[in-house]
């Protein structure tokens, strides 16, 4: 059994955290209970993840499929749930003051993965601009 004033003296700081990583910072934040706030952040975020791809996709759930060109993997709706988890892990790792209280982790999965399907429709709308833009000057140069 452990004296009164142990976790006190030996939890990490936060600035041991981003030296060791993640995962080591919450198990020895923690334990097993700190595995299962982040299992169930993850599983959070990632459920905010897929809601955002449906909002996005219009109630479709895109597959995942081999694309011929360019040549690739399309992941789909996989995509958008494991960039919803990694945002809530890193949200709730690194953000979250008292990692005890399941109502402060479970908003912040929500934000955080909703925070990263919003980056990404931003850089998809920033990228379809820069498109629209040069297609305008090809015609600009092509009428002169």
């Amino acid at each position: 059994k452990r004296p009164l004033g142990y976790m006190e003296k030996h939890t990490p700081s936060m600035s041991s955290c981003l030296s060791k990583g993640v995962f080591l910072c919450f198990f020895e934040r923690g334990g097993k209970k700190m595995i299962e706030l982040m299992l169930i952040s993850g599983i959070i975020g990632g459920l905010t993840g897929l809601v955002a791809h449906l909002i996005r996709n219009e109630k479709i759930l895109l597959f995942p499929k081999i694309r011929k060109r360019p040549r690739g993997v399309y992941l789909g709706f996989i995509a958008d749930f494991l960039i919803g988890t990694a945002a809530a892990i890193f949200a709730t790792t690194y953000l979250v003051p008292d990692p005890e209280d399941i109502k402060t982790i479970i908003g912040i999965s929500i934000l955080a993965g909703m925070s990263a399907e919003t980056v990404l429709v931003h850089r998809e709308l920033n990228k379809a601009n820069t498109k629209g833009e040069a297609l305008n000057r090809i015609n600009d140069r092509l009428s002169n």
